[in-house]
């Protein structure tokens, strides 16, 4: 029950020190509340305010004097969040040591390491709170096995509307057999040392090292770069160069893909059996052994596709050129035809035991031995 008094009355009076306590309980928590968790601290200065300014309603004040009370405290307290969430933000979860983990950005440079712990470690650096999701959970111990990360607490309502992280840095250390889906805007995405990498943004490079199992990775602005992987690979960018070396097949019929419609590609010691590379305006390079039995499909529309193989190398060759063909092997011919725009020919070196077709349309072909000498190309440094 609410009581109205008027302003000269002692009740009035009285209720004064309880409506200053309530502003000095939110200024206070705003100025000098320490914590490790903003969101706890602010939950906190927000209650213990508005409860004293509730209380303080009951027994003095009209209604309108509280409110208005109520309403500085509220923004205080809101402030302050805004403020705690500026600072780094930390947050640990227990898992499967097969969980997946997903997570979605807005901005920021993105590393995930796996490591040999069962143990989720999220830390984003000037950027939003962080929030663990659980999806799912398994086993007798009930550990997670699918977690989503969260640019929020999940146990409260705001932000709510925007899940994905900002940041500077987001860092996250995840278990070495986890796979890991990251979707994105714009961010500068690594992620090293786990089973399965699967990586969606618009813009910013992408960096991909000790990927034991599956990849898939696309940017729509930048580039890509794969080192020490291993199975399925499908790798794409619209505006960007591709770069992959000392890949292998985790299982067989594993397969490597490599597109990009504006850039050029390079492959290194790809240790896939079915090999696909294509650019619109790029080169092509390839060096490395061709496999016995294995497949190569190399195609640009407008650029160059060099090939640099052992001298020891057999397979079945297909080129579609516009411009120049050039070759170190000598080759038996098979077909040879030709057209308005275009030259097709049809050959085998030794035995022929691999499968290369190569494509394009205006420009020249080089496919050059590699002594046995011969130092092989250096590798490209990840950051």
């Amino acid at each position: 029950m609410i009581t109205y008094i008027s302003k000269n009355s002692k009740a009035y009076a009285a209720s004064i020190p309880l409506l200053t306590a309530a502003i000095i309980a939110a200024v206070g928590g705003f100025a000098f509340g320490q914590t490790n968790d903003g969101a706890d601290c602010d939950d906190g200065i927000r209650e213990t305010a508005v409860s004293t300014v509730s209380e303080a309603s009951k027994t003095a004040v009209a209604p309108r004097v509280a409110e208005r009370f109520e309403r500085v405290a509220r923004q205080l307290a809101w402030r302050r969040a805004a403020e705690w969430s500026e600072l780094p933000q930390e947050k640990a979860i227990k898992v499967r040591p097969n969980v997946f983990v997903s997570l979605c950005i807005r901005s920021g440079a993105v590393k995930v390491n796996g490591w040999a712990r069962e143990e989720v470690r999220a830390f984003n650096r000037g950027g939003k709170q962080l929030g663990f999701k659980v999806r799912e959970r398994e086993g007798k111990d009930q550990l997670p096995v699918l977690v989503e990360i969260l640019g929020y607490e999940p146990d409260t309502p705001r932000g709510e509307s925007d899940k994905c992280l900002t940041g500077d840095m987001i860092e996250l250390d995840v278990p070495e057999g986890s796979s890991v889906t990251i979707n994105g805007l714009s961010s500068e995405t690594s992620v090293e040392s786990v089973k399965s990498a699967f990586v969606n943004i618009v813009g910013g490079d992408i960096f991909l090292r000790n990927i034991g199992r599956k990849i898939e990775a696309s940017t729509q602005q930048g580039g890509v770069t794969v080192d020490n992987a291993a199975g399925q690979i499908a790798i794409s960018t619209t505006t960007g160069n591709i770069v992959a070396f000392n890949t292998e097949a985790a299982e067989i019929g594993d397969s490597f893909r490599a597109k990009t419609q504006s850039g050029s590609v390079t492959l290194q010691s790809i240790g896939q059996k079915d090999v696909t590379a294509s650019t619109n305006s790029g080169t092509i390079n390839f060096l490395g052994d061709i496999r016995s039995y294995a497949k190569y499909d190399f195609t640009t529309t407008n650029g160059l596709i060099n090939l640099v193989i052992p001298d020891s190398s057999s397979f079945w060759l297909t080129a579609f050129y516009g411009g120049r063909f050039i070759s170190e092997f000598p080759l038996k011919i098979i077909t040879e035809d030709e057209s308005e725009t275009t030259f097709k020919l049809t050959a085998r070196v030794g035995e022929g035991e691999a499968n290369i077709s190569l494509k394009s349309f205006s420009g020249t072909i080089r496919i050059r031995k590699r002594e046995s000498g011969e130092a092989k190309p250096k590798e490209v440094k990840l950051p």
